[in-house]
């Protein structure tokens, strides 16, 4: 009998300059593979979203540098002030 996987296949079709950027990353992040980065960048992605939920806003900073970053801009649920519960519902 088959044992059953607990991860689920999905297909993606990416612009060439986007495949390549990927490509990219996982040579500068030191990654074994495309799917490592996608995976780190879907966690970290996860993490910004759930903050900007709360109202946190962020920073990129270098010594006295400071750059306030917008990342979320366009996206309804940031616009409107949701919690992230449903978030950490869906993580289980």
């Amino acid at each position: 009998m088959a044992r059953k996987r607990d991860t689920v296949r999905i297909t993606v079709d990416l612009s060439r300059k986007l495949y390549d950027r990927l490509d990219l990353l996982v040579d500068r992040a030191g990654a074994e593979t495309k799917t490592e980065v996608i995976r780190d960048s879907l966690q970290l992605y996860e993490y910004f979203v759930e903050k900007a939920l709360d109202g946190y806003e962020f920073q990129l900073v270098k010594g006295e540098d400071r750059t306030n970053v917008i990342l979320f801009q366009i996206m309804p649920a940031v616009k409107q002030g949701q919690g992230s519960q449903e978030m950490a519902a869906a993580r289980g």
